[in-house]
């Protein structure tokens, strides 16, 4: 248990010999004596899919790009551009708030030291959009989406700053 924090044990149960397969995910966790004990087991697709589709989304579009997911274990301004480096990661995902933490840093001839070139996410704070990308050299691309369903909508160059964009064309109906 990294951090003291629970993990999931994901698998299925066969019914019918081979014919039918349930899926489920049981997350297990610590109580205060520090011993374990399973929690609700999560056997819907949809309960399924919320728990699992943001971590499936990083690790599918690193499949598909032959690159690599690094999900970090929390935010730290402090050490965000190391890890970038140590990592080589050529892309990121943001909150506002992050842009806003690590744009209040001191400047730095390292600002452009590293391979992002695009990073996502939600809610660029409008005042400091365009200096980010100046001051760090990265595309800033604002979607919407939740959880179980990824991104609902995306900006491109056509939207006006502090616009989600569009909604994504599959979509519409």
């Amino acid at each position: 248990f990294f951090r003291n924090k629970g993990a999931y044990l994901v698998g299925r149960v066969l019914l019918n010999g081979l014919e039918q397969q349930l899926p489920f995910a049981a997350p297990i966790l610590k109580n205060k004596k520090g011993q374990l004990y399973l929690d609700a087991v999560l056997m819907r697709r949809e309960e399924l899919g919320t728990v699992f589709s943001l971590a499936r989304a990083y690790f599918l579009v690193a499949l598909l790009q032959g690159g690599t997911a690094v999900i970090g274990t929390r935010f730290s301004v402090s050490s965000f551009w190391d890890e970038i480096r140590r990592h080589e990661a050529s892309a990121f995902s943001y909150i506002g708030t992050m842009l806003w933490l690590l744009f209040k840093q001191p400047e730095s001839d390292r600002d452009r030291d590293h391979q992002v070139r695009v990073a996502g996410g939600a809610a660029t704070p409008g005042e400091i959009h365009r200096a980010f990308e100046q001051r760090f050299g990265i595309e800033l691309r604002e979607a919407y989406g939740m959880t179980e369903s990824l991104f609902l909508a995306h900006a491109d160059s056509s939207t006006p700053l502090g616009s989600v964009g569009r909604v994504v064309p599959e979509l519409e109906g």
